[in-house]
């Protein structure tokens, strides 16, 4: 199936998640003991990472999805 998502821009959201995650893991690591502030940071990163995400569809827009 091809998602209409081309090398480039495949390569630029793996790029974008990773670094996200990276950003995300070393702010939770330091929160590991307050799990108010940890559960908190983690759903504002949820909704972070889903903007980013959603920005990109704006530039990036995709055709339909299609067998290939």
């Amino acid at each position: 199936m091809r998602l209409g998502l081309g090398i480039a821009d495949a390569q630029r959201a793996v790029t974008l998640f990773k670094q996200h995650d990276e950003a995300q893991l070393k702010v939770q690591h330091a929160l590991q003991y307050d799990e108010a502030k940890l559960i908190q940071t983690s759903q504002e990163a949820a909704a972070q990472l889903k903007e980013l995400f959603e920005a990109d569809t704006v530039y990036f827009p995709r055709t339909k999805a299609r067998a290939a």
